[in-house]
């Protein structure tokens, strides 16, 4: 469940998720996920040197890369042989990436060796992937941020962006603004809006509806309050407007999504039958 609607997944089918999109499962608690993170100038060396042969330089490279746009939630039915090799893949991928850098494989050897299997399951499932020349969601136009290309090493978390961030989680319900943020860090509203979005990829608005929407769902699942109290709870006292939200991120309403739970609830707590004995 997201933005983008409902989908059901079945067993060898890979969901892939653009950044900032909320989302929820059903069964919640079953699913195992890999997550792999690709800086900008990783890609545009692999881009440039695929493509060698018809691009002049890095530049002409991040030129082509920035052309296509991959839709930020689909939906991938790989064929069965496929859908194996990715998870051997990514089983070993995610052991190498989570192991001591001195023990197992060192150095290079290391290395090349995740590098491989990244290209194995990127070269697997590219050729599923939906991709279009702009973005479709609404709210994916207007609160995500393309990011220009940055150094290879990884920059730090500004100060500034995390101590925004931990601001508003640590007070859901204030109407916070942009000025008030902005004195609480030391930054005027225009640079405060502009490290944080650099550093999040949203607007600190939108960083808060986000996180209310995860309060509110977990409010639902884990307690017996009602709708209009959860939204409450997490700053919105307007029950329409916190419908509205919660269906733009989660893509069901507040109460389909407490229906479904409690449907859930009601099978798992019903007796498994079972066949008279002869």
């Amino acid at each position: 469940m997201s933005e983008f609607g409902e989908r059901s997944v079945r067993q060898g089918q890979i969901v892939m998720l653009g950044t900032n999109v909320l989302c929820g499962c059903e069964p919640e608690g079953q699913v195992q996920v890999t997550t792999i993170f690709l800086d900008r100038n990783y890609l545009i060396d692999q881009v440039y040197w695929q493509y060698a042969a018809v691009l002049a330089d890095r530049l002409e490279a991040s030129r082509f890369l920035d052309t296509p746009y991959i839709e930020p939630v689909q939906l991938l039915s790989l064929r069965r042989e496929d859908a194996a090799r990715v998870e051997l893949s990514l089983d070993e991928l995610a052991e190498l990436s989570a192991s001591d850098f001195a023990t197992d494989l060192g150095g290079g050897e290391r290395f090349y060796r995740m590098q491989a299997l990244l290209s194995s399951v990127l070269h697997i499932i590219v050729p599923y992937l939906e991709i279009g020349a702009m973005r479709r969601a609404r709210t994916q136009r207007l609160t995500t941020k393309l990011r220009s290309a940055r150094p290879t090493r990884f920059q730090p978390l500004r100060q500034e962006a995390r101590r925004a961030a931990q601001l508003l989680e640590s007070d859901l319900t204030r109407k916070w603004t942009l000025a008030e943020l902005g004195r609480e860090v030391h930054l005027s509203r225009s640079r405060l809006a502009t490290v944080f979005t650099d550093a999040f990829g949203k607007s600190p608005q939108t960083y808060l509806a986000m996180k209310r929407v995860e309060t509110m769902a977990k409010l639902l699942r884990e307690t017996p309050v009602s709708i209009a109290q959860a939204a409450e709870d997490v700053g919105w006292r307007n029950r329409s407007h916190a419908a509205d939200m919660f269906r733009r991120y989660l893509g069901v309403t507040p109460s389909s999504y407490r229906k479904r739970l409690r449907a859930r609830s009601i099978d798992q707590d019903r007796p498994e039958k079972r066949s008279p004995t002869t």
